[in-house]
């Protein structure tokens, strides 16, 4: 989510999930306004390819070795009106999650590449995202930040991500 002004950035690239009838219904349910329904296109080259160019370029900008990735608000529901993406996910046997673990594995590939730890919203593990390990397999390589605060989420956020090494 958040990710339409890249869009608007490079027309041509194929980097969201063509998703009309769900930015419609968003719109409606939320007054008009809703671009931020739709989704990164897991199944486009091109989506990854500008990840590596802005992710690599903040990288040689800020030496910081954490740098925060988002990775929650994913709407399914937009991949699964794609046809493209949908065909994909057919193609590769995955359900949603699986989709979702699919980019995730090639975001955090590319920030180990760049020797940077990702941060991700407490969204992505809540969804079944399984986080890389190090090398050693002994403690994680992304920090998650919880921030549903409400009904003791976020400690429960924190207890899933320390239980399993970040």
């Amino acid at each position: 989510a958040h990710t339409a002004s890249w869009a608007r950035a490079f027309p041509k690239a194929n980097l969201l999930a063509k998703c009309p009838k769900h930015v419609q219904q968003a719109s409606t349910a939320h007054g008009g306004g809703s671009i931020n329904v739709v989704a990164l296109n897991p199944a486009s080259n091109s989506t990854f390819t500008l990840l590596e160019a802005v992710l690599g370029t903040i990288a040689d900008i800020f030496p910081c070795k954490y740098l925060h990735v988002g990775g929650d608000e994913v709407n399914f529901e937009c991949w699964e009106e794609d046809a493209g993406v949908h065909a994909w996910m057919r193609s590769h046997g995955y359900q949603r999650r699986d989709a979702l673990q699919a980019f995730e594995d090639r975001g955090m590939a590319i920030l180990g590449r760049r020797n940077r730890t990702a941060i991700v919203w407490q969204g992505t593990p809540d969804e079944g995202v399984q986080l890389p390990k190090s090398k050693a397999g002994l403690l994680g390589t992304a920090i998650v930040e919880p921030w549903k605060a409400w009904a003791g989420l976020s400690r429960r956020a924190m207890q899933q991500a320390l239980s399993q090494g970040h």
